[in-house]
């Protein structure tokens, strides 16, 4: 009988002073498997994550909404085809890649320059003056104002 597994790591310098979701300020994932051991023999290499039996342990931050959508998109049955997002996360491990995370503020196109808040944004690849963001909407990076404790920048975004 199949357990399932939740597998992953904070990511470094993670800000956590905000209502965002603590699954959300690291990289998780599910694995079924027959045992907390076959699961740490795959993922051997790659010290920084964690394995949680979930039959035994459930952290306090895992709630149903996002076990639920853990379990819809992230996801992986150990001995399946490797997916791509599961692919992906272990490129960036094995580079060595910095997870960054930025402030975000909204500047209008045109007015009196007021910005607003729009919340926090973490990325692998660094962001910069024309880089463009999909936000539910096209935003472009117009400026980047020095960074906030545990935040790479704070980027000033303007809808493109």
């Amino acid at each position: 009988m199949m357990a399932r597994f939740l597998v992953g790591a904070w990511h470094h310098g993670c800000p956590r002073d905000d209502s965002a979701s603590e699954w959300a300020r690291g990289d998780w994932f599910l694995v079924d498997a027959d045992s907390r051991d076959d699961v740490t023999e795959r993922f051997s290499g790659f010290e920084q994550l964690a394995v949680t039996d979930l039959q035994h342990e459930r952290p306090s931050w895992l709630t149903d909404s996002s076990l639920a959508a853990l379990s819809e998109h992230w996801l992986y049955r150990l001995g399946d085809s490797e997916p791509g997002w599961l692919s992906r996360l272990l490129d960036h491990l094995v580079s060595g890649d910095e997870y960054r995370w930025y402030r975000l503020l909204e500047r209008p196109a045109e007015g009196d320059g007021h910005e607003t808040r729009l919340g926090d944004y973490g990325s692998w690849s660094p962001k910069g003056p024309g880089s463009v963001l999909l936000l539910g909407r096209r935003m472009v990076v117009a400026a980047v104002h020095p960074a906030e404790a545990a935040f790479e920048a704070t980027l000033v975004l303007v809808a493109a």
